[in-house]
């Protein structure tokens, strides 16, 4: 709840903020300013994302954001006096302060619900917080649209500033910092990195298009402020709805764009555009920023603290100072028609949609590495071989018995492990006796129970394909110890063919989670789903969120369902 509440009243002075730094501006210089100040905030947001990147590292989260938005709120005022005296160096003042600044804190309140959610109840979560803070940007630009006057709506803004310091101040305390960690360029967060630049680039000239027709087409002023505010909360009004109704998806935002700029070459008009800029506005503050947010979650709190700061912040301004450029090579020759930045548009947002299906696929893959990484010991890879008992000895180990003499000899507890031992030096040549005693329903259900552990030497496609028949044995060991074979066939050869739609299929009507684990091992990456069941069993909420979110990602819908169902109805083992 606390969460929201400060959630609520960020956004609220976020919506108020961006409608004072665009009316100001506007009020006092002419469009073709934008990418000037807007290329100058950036550098500036940038260097301020490298210093904040080592200061996270150090001070954790919670205790940097309270008094972050203290100060920005107290720079605010300082700002309603420079407004009175110099009303020209107050719109750059204000624009900077709410260019960088604005990014930093939003950023470091997602790095802390990142840090204090773990993965699977982030999920849940980020959709509240941000429904929350789109309610919270109703309100704000709201207020603002009443205030209308420049000067109040900078007190108004300082006063939420100071209210979220308020609202975050003693948040939960999150892990310690420790040691810096270095900054490692992995492909994951490189991903994610060009996929903030692509996804500004195109955002930032909308913007500009945006805001240039709307002082074609409305006065600078208290109309043009009004206009503003009327817009932000509409967005924010739209965005409730779509976070109610959508789920998180990083690919929505870029794919929109793409379509919406598209379409707007060939019909542009300033209704078009504010149209086009609203879709943008409501989708990177719904499902994009749930969908984007969540990326980061299972990533060690040391490791992200190091680099989300800077991915966020120098990815977004970084396309933010690139759009500026592109817009100032056009004007300079007075080239800048909409067409064309509408073309700049639609490539930058084929080229983030293409970077949001490729960070889909690499956010599963690091999962899986996540998984596989934790320092916990993956269970044996041992098949059960209870009621085994080594005799003294009955058979002559070096006598040549026949195989149908020696089937039989498994239900023998004394001498079931000679005829193990003799059988498995005989497997590969008589793997079809085998599989026929295996499939026999006749047969002694502790000579089937054995079987298995012989065909995992075998190593061919007929004891493979016996093996997966018996997956439907009546017998619960009978079924565990062919889909343990299985694994070890495959292991040791590959090339042979699994027939992946029956295992699906006996996923789905199978109810002993133990097994479907089992089979799960030979459809997906074994050692991450042994991991994943065995994050499961334990109580730790980091590592079971993160097995939860894995299963999410890598099992069919209907799969899946029926898996949770079951998970949440199996009791937790310490």
């Amino acid at each position: 709840m606390k969460a929201m509440i400060a959630s609520a009243l960020m956004i609220a002075q976020m919506v108020a903020a961006k409608t004072l730094r665009d009316a100001a501006f506007l009020a006092t210089f002419p469009a073709n300013m934008l990418p000037w100040v807007t290329g100058l905030a950036a550098v500036l947001a940038i260097a301020s994302s490298f210093a904040a990147s080592k200061l996270f590292t150090r001070i954790p989260p919670s205790a940097i954001l309270p008094t972050g938005f203290l100060m920005s709120g107290l720079l605010q005022l300082a700002e309603y006096q420079l407004y009175v005296r110099d009303i020209h160096t107050a719109a750059v003042v204000i624009f900077l302060h709410v260019f960088v600044i604005n990014l930093l804190l939003t950023s470091a309140f997602w790095l802390l619900m990142t840090e204090y959610f773990d993965l699977r109840s982030a999920q849940r979560a980020f959709g509240k917080i941000t429904a929350m803070g789109t309610l919270g940007g109703i309100l704000g630009g709201l207020a603002a649209a009443a205030i209308g006057s420049i000067p109040m709506l900078i007190l108004f803004t300082a006063a939420l500033h100071i209210a979220c310091a308020v609202a975050l101040w003693g948040f939960p305390s999150t892990e310690p910092p420790g040691p810096p960690a270095p900054l490692k360029p992995s492909p994951y967060l490189m991903n994610l990195a060009g996929l903030a630049v692509t996804v500004s680039i195109g955002a930032g000239v909308l913007d500009y298009l945006f805001k240039w027709q709307a002082t074609q087409t409305i006065a600078p002023g208290p109309a043009l402020t009004r206009f503003l505010a009327l817009f932000y909360t509409a967005t924010s009004l739209l965005s409730v709805g779509v976070q109610a109704l959508a789920k998180p998806a990083v690919r929505s935002l870029p794919a929109a764009m793409a379509l919406g700029a598209g379409t707007l070459i060939f019909s542009f008009g300033f209704p078009g555009l504010v149209l086009l800029r609203g879709i943008e506005s409501i989708l990177r503050g719904s499902t994009f920023r749930a969908g984007y947010e969540v990326f980061y979650t299972f990533i060690a709190a040391r490791e992200k603290r190091a680099v989300k700061s800077v991915i966020d912040i120098t990815g977004e301004r970084l396309g933010d100072l690139l759009a500026s450029a592109f817009i100032l090579v056009l004007l300079a020759w007075n080239a800048s028609s909409p067409p064309l930045l509408l073309g700049i548009v639609i490539a930058s947002a084929v080229g983030a949609l293409l970077l949001a299906l490729s960070s889909e696929r690499q956010y599963l893959k690091a999962l899986e590495k996540s998984l596989v990484r934790q320092p916990k010991p993956l269970a044996s890879d041992v098949g059960p071989q209870s009621g085994i008992i080594r005799p003294g000895g009955v058979f002559d180990s070096g006598s040549d018995h026949r195989i149908t003499d020696l089937i039989p000899q498994l239900g023998d507890d004394e001498v079931a492990f000679i005829a193990i031992e003799k059988l498995r030096g005989m497997a590969p040549k008589h793997a079809g006796q085998l599989a026929d005693a295996l499939l026999d329903p006749l047969a002694s259900p502790v000579v089937r129970r054995r079987i298995p552990l012989i065909l995992a030497v075998s190593r061919s496609q007929l004891a493979l394909d016996a093996l997966t028949l018996a997956l439907k044995d009546p017998e619960h060991q009978v079924r565990l110890r062919s889909a343990h074979a299985m694994r070890r066939i495959l292991k040791e050869n590959p090339s042979l063919l699994l027939q992946t739609d029956r295992l699906w299929s006996i996923v789905e009507a199978e109810s002993d989670v133990d097994f479907i684990f089992s089979l799960l091992r030979l459809l997906l990456p074994s050692a991450t789903v042994a991991m994943a069941q065995q994050a499961l069993s334990t109580d730790d909420r980091r590592l079971r969120g993160t097995a939860l979110e894995y299963l999410e990602k890598a099992l069919p819908p209907a799969t899946w369902k029926k898996l949770e169902a079951l998970i949440e109805h199996q009791p937790k083992r310490s």
